[in-house]
């Protein structure tokens, strides 16, 4: 009987043969998600959005050297009546990932660090959570493994 060698991808290479998008902070994309991206000299952007044309709300994202301070924007923060923060860790990395509630029932979030930001503002609920879940399925690109 004849056998082959079936050699299987480990988990790092399945993922890396995902849609994905983002700097260090990596986006895993839905099948059809739409997406625009846009670089600089020393930032690159891209957004993802939801709803057709007439309406369409964007996840925003942006990375480079001096792209964002990493800290949730003061004046979101003042509009909302309701915010919640919790701090994440990747190696010596410590980042936020903040959501808030403004007073027309809309609502915001903000994940980042230095360098890096994504996020949403003023948006309703059902483009929230889908929004949400790309936030959430997140990984972290270690740029110190040579993968």
């Amino acid at each position: 009987m004849l056998r082959r060698k079936r050699n299987i991808p480990s988990l790092p290479v399945i993922r890396l043969m995902q849609r994905r998008v983002g700097g260090r902070i990596k986006l895993h994309l839905p099948k059809n998600a739409i997406l625009t991206k846009g670089r600089d000299a020393d930032y690159s952007d891209y957004a993802i959005g939801f709803d057709p044309k007439k309406g369409r709300v964007w996840l925003q994202g942006i990375y480079g050297p001096n792209a964002t301070s990493g800290r949730v924007p003061d004046d979101w923060l003042a509009a909302s009546v309701d915010v919640t923060r919790r701090v994440w860790r990747f190696a010596d990395l410590e980042g936020v990932d903040a959501k808030g509630k403004l007073a027309n029932g809309n609502y915001w979030r903000y994940t980042g660090h230095s360098g890096e930001s994504i996020s949403y503002y003023d948006i309703g609920s059902n483009a929230a959570a889908y929004f949400d879940r790309i936030i959430d399925h997140a990984c972290f690109h270690d740029w110190r493994d040579a993968r």
